[in-house]
């Protein structure tokens, strides 16, 4: 009797043991099923207030606490992380309308791309008319090719229907900080309204320079120093306009922004007024100092610098 007994329990314990390892399987199976179908990446960390351009589909807008003056933002899954990104700040004011009225319009499942300034975890699109949110769906943005040049070793995309011209014959002046500039504009203006503007990449001299008063090494001077030597070179250009600087990072790369006010173009439309905007670039590895300016003479900003926004959003380094 104990025998049987005994064969009897070991019989149902190997039943209870199958039946535990076949439950226990398909928990773990159905488990990491819903931890795959609901993956959720972690929050996006950027540098602090640098500014960053992302492309991804929307999740969720949180709109809802507008009505009470609360601020208002979609979550971005770009596949590597889920951003936040603020599209009205709540009680504070919105300088920038088109964002905002394209933030309230935006539903999960969108495709877009953002660019703007991270702090506090949030990529801020209010604090200037520069960000944007757009919708993937505009034509402009199916329009891009790169442009690479490994002899000095960056890259960047433009629009396809748009001229490109490179100049590197200042390369031989002892008295010029440029080696060459590289510009980028529309192929053909036929009206006022094609004068969009034009988009220089900037490529000075690691090399010493001559400008009179010895020669001078460029490659050894930080951004501030090369910035105050430009200048005192150009001072007719800067006693003309209205000059601010601020530290800033694009894409990645620490960097000093120049925004030049009140500058005049003489174009075949009559003077354009607006402002240049230079963005100073130190490569580490050999100290040379890079310019990636843009400038707009369009009546239409918006249009203007959304185009430049994603220009310099692509520009990068290739080591």
């Amino acid at each position: 009797m104990l025998i049987k007994q005994g064969k009897t329990n070991i019989k149902y314990l190997l039943i209870l043991v199958i039946l535990a390892v076949i439950v226990g399987g398909g928990v773990w199976w159905f488990n990491s099923n819903i931890i795959i179908d609901n993956y959720v990446p972690e929050e996006c960390q950027y540098s602090e207030n640098g500014e960053v351009l992302i492309t991804g589909t929307v999740t969720k807008n949180y709109k809802e606490k507008l009505e009470v003056d609360g601020p208002a933002w979609i979550e971005v899954n770009t596949d590597t992380c889920l951003a936040r990104v603020e599209y009205h700040p709540g009680e504070a004011e919105c300088k920038n309308m088109d964002t905002l009225l394209i933030g309230l319009e935006i539903q999960p499942g969108d495709e877009v791309d953002v660019y703007g300034k991270f702090y506090g975890g949030y990529i801020h699109t209010c604090d200037h008319d520069s960000y944007f949110i757009h919708k993937l769906e505009g034509p402009v943005f199916a329009r891009w090719e790169t442009y690479r040049n490994e002899e000095y070793g960056f890259e960047l995309e433009y629009l396809k229907d748009w001229n490109m011209k490179s100049d590197f014959s200042f390369n031989d002046v002892i008295t010029y900080l440029k080696a060459g500039v590289i510009s980028f504009y529309p192929y053909e203006v036929k009206t006022v309204d094609e004068l969009v503007g034009f988009f220089n990449i900037i490529v000075f001299k690691t090399s010493t320079i001559n400008i009179g008063t010895g020669w001078l090494y460029p490659s050894q001077m930080t951004l501030r120093e090369f910035i105050e030597l430009r200048r005192g070179i150009e001072k007719d250009f800067y006693f003309e306009v209205e000059t601010e600087t601020n530290e800033t990072i694009l894409n990645g790369i620490p960097s000093i922004k120049e925004e030049n006010k009140n500058v005049t173009w003489e174009t075949e439309y009559g003077p354009r007024e607006g402002e240049m905007v230079i963005y100073y670039l130190n490569r580490e590895k050999d100290g040379r100092k890079f310019g990636v300016s843009y400038s707009c003479l369009t009546m239409d900003k918006n249009k203007c610098q959304n185009i430049f926004n994603q220009m310099l959003s692509t520009f990068r380094f290739l080591d």
